[in-house]
């Protein structure tokens, strides 16, 4: 065996230690700040579905509870979501500027197409006490206070069907 042959072989059994070992240090590292990671102050509302199906939700800004509650789709539409058979999906409705011009902010779940779901009541509301439920076209409806969201309350509303 000559000389030249065992570098080649010795490099590769380096590499094979040193890996796993840089691998493991680095991994275990007393420094634990993510990058790309932040912390957010969110304000708005959060909407948690438990679902045996598909569901869509559906957020509005009205300027009346009455202008709320004139249909489901009345208002300015801000969001739109949707998901699968599972419990509790959370999906966040981020407060925004343009809120400012309105009074309310009207969300509701309904069964997604193709759902076996009769239809989604809203289990408990949390963070405000001026959050109401209502009933339009047969559907749960939560309308929570814009005021009591800009004043820092994540508002969380539960619906389940």
């Amino acid at each position: 065996m000559k000389k030249g042959s065992l570098l080649p072989v010795a490099l590769i059994v380096i590499v094979f230690i040193i890996l796993p070992l840089s691998f493991w240090y680095f991994s275990n590292s007393s420094d634990k700040n993510i990058r790309g990671a932040k912390t957010l102050d969110l304000v708005g509302v959060v909407v948690e579905v438990t679902s045996s199906g598909t569901w869509n939700l559906s957020g509005y800004l009205c300027n009346t509870v009455e202008g709320c509650l004139s249909s489901l789709d009345s208002g300015e539409k801000v969001k739109t979501s949707g998901g699968g058979k599972g419990e509790g999906r959370e999906v966040s409705i981020e407060y925004s500027n343009r809120w400012d011009e309105y009074g309310f902010v009207k969300v509701f779940v309904k069964p997604g197409w193709g759902s076996d779901s009769g239809g989604f009541e809203i289990e408990e509301f949390g963070g405000t006490t001026s959050s109401s439920a209502h009933e339009i076209e047969g559907v749960s409806v939560a309308i929570v206070l814009i005021e009591d969201i800009k004043s820092g309350v994540f508002e969380t509303v539960k619906f389940s069907d």
